[in-house]
C-alpha cells in the first residue's frame, strides 16, 4: 500500500464524521491548528467553562470538571492515534482541562482569571514536578491530558495563595 503524502490531520479528516469529529474536539475546533501557541489558544478555549460554572459550588465545578477530564482522555488518545504522535501539539482539549481545574473555585475577577490563566500557562510550559513525570510516565490520552491537570491543580493552588497575601485591589 502506498503511503500518502498528506498531513496526518488531513487524513483523518478524510476517514469519515467520527474522525472528525474527534480532530475538531481535539484540536479546540481548530484553535490548535493556529501556527504560534497552539497551547495558549487552547487554554483560553476553557475560559467559558469557567463562567458556566460560575454560580455553582466548588464540587459541581470539579464534578464537571472531572467528566470534561475523562472525556477529553479519550478524544485525546483517539487523536493521537488518528495523528500518528504521541502528544501531538494540535491537540489541545488537554489546555482546556488544566484550565478548568485551575480556575475551579475561583471568584468571577479579571485580575483573579489573568492570574491563574498566566500561572497555568507556565506551569503548563515549565513542567516542575510532578508534570513532567506524569507526562513521562503515562502514554496515550491519560499522558497528553494529567500532566495538564496537574499543571492547573498546581496553578489552583499558586492563586489561592495568591489570593490571601497579596492585597485585595490587586483582582
Amino acid at each position: 500500500m502506498e503511503r500518502s503524502n498528506t498531513p496526518p490531520v488531513a487524513d483523518a479528516l478524510n476517514a469519515g464524521f467520527k474522525n472528525r469529529a474527534v480532530i475538531f474536539l481535539a484540536t479546540g475546533m481548530g484553535l490548535g491548528l493556529m501556527p504560534v501557541a497552539p497551547g495558549t489558544w487552547g487554554s483560553l478555549l476553557g475560559l467559558p467553562f469557567h463562567w458556566l460554572f460560575r454560580n455553582h459550588s466548588t464540587g459541581i465545578e470539579l464534578a464537571a470538571a472531572g467528566i470534561l477530564i475523562l472525556v477529553s482522555i479519550w478524544i485525546a488518545e483517539k487523536a493521537a492515534v488518528l495523528m500518528n504522535e504521541k502528544d501531538p501539539s494540535r491537540v489541545v482539549i488537554d489546555e482546556v482541562c488544566g484550565i478548568a481545574v485551575a480556575l475551579a473555585g475561583a471568584p468571577i475577577s479579571p485580575g483573579l482569571i489573568t492570574s491563574a490563566f498566566v500561572l497555568f500557562r507556565i506551569f503548563d510550559m515549565w513542567k516542575p514536578f510532578p508534570v513532567r513525570q506524569i507526562e513521562k510516565k503515562l502514554n496515550g490520552g491519560p499522558g497528553i491530558v494529567l500532566d495538564d491537570v496537574a499543571a492547573g491543580i498546581m496553578a489552583n493552588i499558586a492563586w489561592r495563595i495568591l489570593y490571601i497575601t497579596v492585597p485585595e485591589s490587586f483582582f
